[in-house]
């Protein structure tokens, strides 16, 4: 259903995106994860035909993107990262005016059951400039599905939303996803990618540093297993030290440290003496995407 064929994308001197490649399948949801400036919506906006590809091209049900760009456009339905609303209309002639744009018949209109769909069927006729920003960001999404699309692009969408509506918007892209559509969804969130994608491709500098299912990315790297050490509240100004000494990483009250054998216990404790740092506890933790994208890039530096 899609396909990025070895996509570069160059502004003067600097390059963006630099030799991407990947494909998903009809029914999958696929995530591009990346800090900001990573190149993701360089990525959805060549696959939009917003922005031409310097080299490479990508495949949408068959159809070339750079051949069939207009044929392309009304495959799809995308949410950029920054969605435009009319806050002058209300919810419903919002979806109606975007219907008669894409010349979606009356008969086969579903302006009613895509506001039900993302939960503003009681405020369809309240200004869209009343409206809160998640519901802004689920107008936006029923607004990309008002023709149809099989294939859909969602650039970062749920930044900026509370945890209930973003949680609420994700459950909304799993149902889409189940249904057959193809879902592409660009995130720097690694929780959500978790959480959302059946294939993920971790973005670095505008390559790929790593591609797979999330489970399987993380048992790659399962065998360095970390451990999780929590120091007392007053060793907070030593807690950085204590992790450089380690190689770990401080995350939230834990320092992160890897797991070679017995002695790396050792050398938690001499470190613990060297800083003057408090241990309350240690503990061994599974592998998360964040620890994935730490590993990968790390080695791309």
């Amino acid at each position: 259903m899609l396909e990025a064929q070895g996509l570069v994308k160059r502004f003067g001197s600097i390059v963006a995106v630099d030799g991407v490649s990947f494909k998903a399948k009809s029914g999958q949801v696929f995530g591009i994860a990346g800090p900001n400036g990573a190149g993701k919506s360089t990525i959805v906006r060549m696959l939009a035909t917003i922005l031409s590809p310097t080299e490479g091209t990508a495949i949408v049900d068959g159809l070339d993107i750079r051949e069939n760009a207009e044929s392309v456009r009304k495959l799809l339905g995308y949410l950029p990262e920054e969605p435009r609303v009319y806050d002058y209309m209300t919810g419903e002639s919002f979806l109606e005016f975007f219907s008669d744009l894409y010349r979606v018949p009356r008969a086969e209109r579903r302006v009613r059951s895509l506001l039900e769909f993302v939960g503003l069927e009681e405020h369809a006729h309240r200004k869209i400039g009343d409206y809160s920003k998640g519901m802004k960001q689920r107008i936006s999404i029923a607004r990309a599905l008002v023709h149809d699309p099989q294939v859909l692009f969602l650039d970062e969408p749920t930044m900026g939303l509370d945890p209930a509506s973003a949680r609420e918007l994700r459950e909304k892209i799993l149902s889409m996803g189940r249904e057959g559509k193809t879902i592409l969804v660009c995130t720097h969130y690694m929780d959500e990618a978790d959480f959302l994608c059946d294939q993920l491709a971790i973005l670095h500098k505008g390559k790929i540093a790593a591609i797979g299912r999330p489970e399987e990315l993380k048992a790659k790297i399962a065998k360095k297993r970390i451990l999780a050490v929590v120091l007392k509240e007053e060793s907070k100004p030593e807690e950085k030290r204590f992790a450089s000494l380690l190689s770990g990483r401080v995350s939230g009250r834990s320092v992160l440290v890897p797991y070679h054998d017995s002695s790396t216990l050792s050398s938690v404790h001499r470190a613990a003496r060297k800083t003057g740092a408090s241990i309350v506890s240690v503990h061994h933790v599974d592998p998360s995407l964040d620890d994935v994208f730490i590993s990968v890039t790390r080695k791309r530096r």
